[in-house]
C-alpha cells in the first residue's frame, strides 16, 4: 500500500525526508537500503546512509539487517516493530527462495500446530541456521539452486512469494524431519498429506528422484506404505532407491526403536503413531 508522509504534521521530518519515504512506499518494496535512497533522493552514497541513519534514529526506519531497512507503519506506537508480513519480509531478504517445512504444511491445511519461526529454503549463503529479523524468527535451509522446484507462487499485498507445494512440502520435510515439527508430527503431516484429494503417488516420486537421497525414499516409502494407496512397482522402485545402511525416522530421536529391515528404518517414534 503506498503511504502519504506529505502531512506537514508529522514529527521530527523535513518536507525533503517526507518525500523520500513516499517515494520509497511508491515502490512497493518491503526492504531498503542505501541503493534505494540514491535512486529516488538522487545523492550519492555517503549522503544515502546519512538519510539512513537519521529516518531511523527519527523512527521512521526500522534497521533489520546491516544496511537493510524497513518503513515503520504509520499507525505502529513503537519504533521497532513486529514485521507483520513475514512471507514477504522473507522473500526479500533470502531470495532466491521459498516457504516450506512446518510453515509450508500449515499454509496446505496439513497440520493445525502453530510454531513460532517461519522456514526459508534459500539458496543464498547463509552464516546462520536461524535468524531473528524485524522480530520474525526464521529457520533457514540452505540449497543449491537447483533445488528450487516443485513450489506455487502466491501473493502478499504486492509481494510475490513462493511457497512448496502440497508434495514438495512433505518431501522437505522427509528429508529433514526437524522442519515439520519432528518424528511423531511428521507421520501427522504425512497421513494429512495422504488423506488430502491433492495426494498423488507418481509426483511424489518425481521429486523424491529430484532431490536423489537415499533416506527420503526411505522414509517416502514407509509413510506410503503406511498411510497412502501406492502399488508395489511403486514401492519397489523406492526401495531400490533407498541408501544402504540403517537411518532412524526422526534424526534427532533416540536411537532406540525396532528396525524395519525392508526399508533400513529404526522406528524410534511410538508404532501406534504409523497406523
Amino acid at each position: 500500500m503506498e503511504l502519504k508522509y506529505n502531512n506537514p504534521e508529522l514529527s521530527g521530518l523535513s518536507r525533503k525526508e517526507r518525500d523520500i519515504l513516499t517515494q520509497l512506499s511508491k515502490t512497493g518494496k518491503l526492504v531498503f537500503s542505501a541503493n534505494d535512497i540514491e535512486d529516488v533522493a538522487n545523492v550519492g552514497r555517503a549522503r544515502a546512509n546519512l538519510i539512513l541513519s537519521r529516518l531511523s534514529s527519527k523512527g521512521w526506519l526500522q534497521r533489520l539487517l546491516p544496511g537493510t531497512y524497513r518503513i515503520v507503519p504509520i499507525e505502529s506506537d513503537s519504533s521497532d516493530p513486529v514485521v507483520e508480513d513475514s512471507w514477504a519480509l522473507a522473500t526479500e531478504l533470502f531470495n532466491p527462495c521459498y516457504i516450506s517445512g512446518w510453515s509450508a504444511a500449515e499454509h496446505w491445511g496439513l497440520t493445525d500446530q502453530i510454531f513460532d519461526s517461519l522456514v526459508v529454503f534459500t539458496a543464498t549463503k547463509q552464516k546462520a541456521s536461524s535468524k531473528i529479523i524485524g522480530g520474525v524468527k526464521f529457520r533457514i535451509r540452505q540449497i543449491n539452486q537447483n533445488r528450487i522446484f516443485g513450489t506455487k507462487t502466491i501473493w502478499e499485498k504486492s509481494s510475490k512469494i513462493f511457497v512448496a507445494d502440497i508434495h514438495k512440502t512433505l518431501i522437505d520435510i522427509l528429508e529433514l524431519p526437524s522442519i515439520g515439527g519432528g518424528g511423531r508430527h511428521v507421520l501427522d503431516i504425512a497421513k494429512a498429506y495422504w488423506r488430502s484429494k491433492e495426494a498423488d503417488s507418481s509426483i511424489l516420486l518425481k521429486y523424491a528422484k529430484k532431490v536423489g537421497k537415499g533416506s527420503v525414499f526411505k522414509r517416502l516409502g514407509l509413510v506410503a506404505e503406511s498411510f497412502g494407496k501406492v502399488d508395489k512397482d511403486w514401492l519397489m522402485e523406492c526401495k531400490a532407491r533407498s541408501s544402504s545402511g540403517i537411518i532412524k525416522f526422526d534424526p534427532n530421536g533416540p536411537a532406540k526403536g525396532r528396525i524395519i529391515t525392508k526399508w533400513g528404518i529404526r522406528i524410534n517414534v511410538p508404532e501406534s503413531d504409523l497406523k
